[in-house]
Parts: structure tokens; C-alpha cells; sequence
């Protein structure tokens, strides 16, 4: 560590989060202590140099945005805790979240990965490329 470098973010917690589709999923970020006029910003990490913002939030409020604006919301257990909670997981959340700690001109981020079990593909019975039916399509993937 850099001298004088505070880190603000703990590193416990799993880094990758497991759900299926439809369910709810909570991807862990907790802080060490809170800075006074922190913002913590959590984003969906797409290989794209624009950013995929999630959610926004303080001490006081926060914002989800896109297609998370009414499925996302920060856990609060208790004051350390910025975890971001997904209501009814969709198949394009699953990948990479960042957990961004912003105060001032120290700024410190987290990585997770969410994950999907279960069939996850869309199967396109008759018109699609996989001409499978839904019980095809689960064997297809287990075997």
C-alpha cells in the first residue's frame, strides 16, 4: 500500500455471487468506516467504455438507473453496508459489478461477478437456431 493511502472498502465477502433467473441477489460491498460525503456508485461492467451505472447513492438517498432503476437498491444492514440488492435477476445481469467507493479525491472500487445457474439460454423452439423444446433444451445443458 501507498503511505497514507486509506482503504475504505473491507475485502470480505465472497467475489463471486451465485442466483438464477427471476430470483433476488445480493452482491456484498461493506466499508471499513464511513467518510463523511461519500457517494457510492455500483456499475455493470460490459467491456464498453461508457459506463453502465446501476445505482447511485449516500448516506441519505440513492438512484438506480436503466434497466435497474426500480430493481436495485442498496442492502443497508447497517451503516457500513453498500451492498447492492437486484430484485428478480435477469439473464443480461449476469458478469462483472464494480462497487465504487467516491470521497473526494480518494476513490476506491470493488469487484464482483454475478452468476446464473440453472438453463440460463433463451431456446427458440421452431423459428430460432436451437430447435429444441424446454425439456431439450435442460438436457442440452446438463449434458
Amino acid at each position: 500500500a501507498v503511505l497514507g493511502y486509506i482503504r475504505y472498502l473491507e475485502n470480505s465477502g465472497p467475489s463471486v455471487v451465485t442466483s438464477r433467473r427471476g430470483a433476488n441477489a445480493t452482491l456484498p460491498c461493506r466499508m471499513r468506516f464511513v467518510p463523511s460525503g461519500y457517494r457510492v456508485k455500483w456499475v455493470k461492467m460490459n467491456g464498453s467504455p461508457r459506463e453502465n451505472i446501476v445505482l447511485v447513492g449516500d448516506s441519505h438517498q440513492q438512484r438506480g438507473y436503466g434497466a435497474f432503476a426500480r430493481r436495485a437498491s442498496l442492502r443497508r444492514l447497517d451503516r457500513y453496508d453498500v451492498s447492492l440488492s437486484l430484485l428478480d435477476v435477469r439473464l443480461e445481469d449476469q458478469g462483472k459489478f464494480k462497487c465504487e467507493l467516491i470521497n473526494g479525491v480518494d476513490d476506491e472500487a470493488a469487484e464482483l461477478e454475478l452468476q446464473l445457474d440453472g438453463v440460463v439460454f433463451p431456446y427458440q423452439p421452431r423459428q430460432g437456431r436451437y430447435q429444441f423444446n424446454y425439456h431439450q433444451a435442460v438436457r442440452a445443458c446438463q449434458g
